[in-house]
């Protein structure tokens, strides 16, 4: 075996993924190599020990998704290329110890490199946002990476970091402990700190709750029908009542479907929504 690190342009990558034999790798996903495409017209991807690999036969055996990724991004990337590794070493094909690895979640990543005490609930905060602002805007957010992650918390970082602290204390009701709660109450933190806290106060203790107001709905709603529901049910219910309480007004029952409160708080800050959008797509 030998290695070279290598510029690898838009050509040379389709030129490397022509090499590839049919039914001998993985089954390519389209989705996986989109992602990293828009990681690297992003500026978000560097050189690390994970390159690209050929065996004795000049097949293309590691990397199809990256070198995908390169054709669609039109970006130039450099990368280690491994050439002439055995097919076989012994009873075992290379192709049997390729792929296997345990994944570091974004969390992990969060935690042990960027010194979030809180990782995993900071990347899945970040991650609803993605799907508030996206998905929800009619835009798909994929998969979500350490560059994106960290290309949101460049907004919300101190946000994201006094809700996740108010609701992981130990007096907190645990049902509040979710990415789709926490997701609006940080967007809407940062262009409404007062009202915002105030509601999460509430929310956190569960203590002295007025019937009727939008806290109370809320509440009552999640330790009830909302107990068990997807996260985008989340979003658009906390957004619903956060709106509400913002603007002063009762609130007997939950609308969990109604998009009232997401565009409330979306359309006050529109340069922020553009930027996280922009993080999800090659344009």
């Amino acid at each position: 075996m030998n290695w070279k690190k290598e510029r690898i342009t838009p050509a040379i990558a389709a030129k490397y993924l022509a090499t590839r034999e049919e039914g001998y790798q993985r089954k390519f996903r389209e989705g996986l190599a989109r992602n990293y495409g828009i990681t690297m017209h992003n500026g978000h991807w560097g050189v690390t020990h994970q390159g690209i690999a050929f065996d004795e036969k000049g097949r293309l055996i590691d990397g199809q998704h990256r070198l995908a990724a390169i054709v669609e991004s039109g970006t130039t990337q450099t990368f280690w290329v491994c050439r002439a590794v055995p097919e076989k070493q012994g009873d075992i094909f290379t192709l049997d110890q390729i792929d296997r690895g345990a994944v570091r979640t974004v969390g992990e990543q969060l935690q042990l490199r960027h010194g979030y005490k809180q990782g995993n609930a900071i990347a899945g905060t970040v991650n609803a946002i993605g799907q508030m602002m996206c998905r929800i805007g009619g835009a798909a957010t994929g998969r979500m990476d350490v560059g994106r992650t960290l290309g949101i918390l460049e907004i919300y970082k101190s946000d994201a970091i006094w809700i996740v602290d108010k609701f992981s204390s130990t007096r907190a009701v645990r049902l509040w402990r979710s990415s789709g709660i926490y997701a609006p109450l940080v967007i809407a933190r940062h262009v409404a700190i007062p009202q915002t806290e105030d509601f999460c106060e509430q929310l956190a203790s569960g203590e002295n709750l007025k019937s009727g107001t939008p806290a109370h709905s809320l509440f009552k709603w999640r330790c009830g029908d909302g107990r068990n529901v997807a996260r985008n049910i989340l979003i658009t219910a906390t957004a619903f009542a956060l709106r509400k309480h913002y603007e002063g007004e009762p609130l007997k029952r939950i609308n969990r479907f109604t998009r009232y409160g997401v565009d409330f708080w979306l359309e006050m800050q529109p340069r922020n929504v553009q930027k996280v959008r922009s993080l999800f797509s090659m344009e």
